[in-house]
């Protein structure tokens, strides 16, 4: 199966036989229907209702495993592993993935990179997570007595009432609606916030956030509830949010929205992204009151470093 280039995906979920093998690095199908495959250009994989392994190359994929104990291994790339039902094996490998284990006892490893675990409750299970990274360890809503994870920086947690620890990593948390408590202990941590869309008749408006990390307060939309602590960065809504740092160096981006930024003390990095398109600028001792950090006579002082500022364009495709 050679595909042209492009976005392409391969589906095994109506093929009523035995397990398969899909390994997109080498190119090769084995098992079942899969028996002598020649894979190409191929990014999406969903999986039978036995247990498949599904094996991703260099680029950003997508595998769904669907029914069965199933092991997916992303490879390098930017991927995002969905086990749905059975208790499923989940490695991230290499890059930033995101990954769900959904139904089941499942084993998350997210390896290398900045890897976040997805905990929203597609099904009708009421109740919030905790989630202590850590320790790693995740209990309550749709999660697994028999799950476990590990090399998990990122959690996206559920729209319920969550309490989300981090760890010594630069960790990013994404609450969803609900109070939630948000502590991101050590490393250079991150809130994401999505806002919210009032009335559903057409005559609605999005209201977006205001995040003061200094003061470690929230309010407006999905964060009227939350309650963050050691949290150094904030990702607003595609609404009009205010995002406010502290002392210590932030990275604030309001994304949509007619935003208000303040970075505060610190070196910061202020963004804003719509669409694919993105703009960073980064503020390096803008605030700092003596240029001259110190004289040892008339004529010998010692310098700091300079004042500037960078701005950065980028756009993803």
């Amino acid at each position: 199966m050679v595909a042209p280039a492009g976005h392409w995906t391969i589906s095994t979920t109506a093929v009523p036989t035995q397990q398969s093998q899909f390994n997109l690095a080498t190119g090769m199908g084995h098992g079942g229907h899969a028996e002598g495959d020649f894979i190409r250009n191929i990014e999406v994989i969903r999986g039978s209702a036995f247990g498949d392994t599904m094996i991703g190359n260099d680029g950003d994929n997508k595998l769904y495993g669907n029914e069965g104990n199933d092991t997916l291994k992303g490879g390098g790339g930017e991927d995002h592993l969905i086990g749905s039902e059975g208790n499923d094996i989940l490695q991230g490998g290499d890059g930033d993935d995101l990954i769900e284990g959904r139904e089941g006892a499942d084993q998350i490893d997210g390896g290398a990179g900045q890897d976040t675990m997805v905990l929203y409750s597609f099904e009708d299970v009421p109740g919030g997570v905790t989630v202590d990274l850590a320790a790693g360890t995740a209990s309550g809503g749709a999660v697994d007595p028999g799950d476990t994870f590990r090399n998990i920086e990122g959690v996206n947690a559920t729209q319920y009432n969550d309490f989300l620890y981090g760890d010594e990593n630069d960790n990013i948390f994404t609450g969803y609606e609900g109070g939630d408590i948000i502590d991101g202990k050590g490393g250079s941590d991150t809130v994401v916030y999505n806002g919210a869309w009032i009335g559903g008749d057409g005559s609605g408006y999005g209201v977006g956030v205001s995040v003061d990390l200094a003061a470690s307060r929230v309010s407006g939309a999905a964060a009227s509830y939350d309650r963050i602590t050691s949290i150094e960065n904030a990702i607003g809504s595609v609404y009009r949010d205010a995002l406010g740092g502290s002392d210590v160096s932030n990275y604030l981006s309001g994304r949509g929205g007619n935003d208000s930024l303040s970075g505060e003390g610190g070196d910061d990095v202020l963004g804003y992204k719509k669409d694919n398109w993105g703009i960073d600028l980064n503020v390096t001792n803008l605030f700092d009151k003596d240029y001259a950090s110190g004289c040892q006579g008339l004529l010998v002082c010692s310098y700091g470093e300079g004042r500037k500022a960078l701005l950065k364009a980028h756009v993803t495709w």
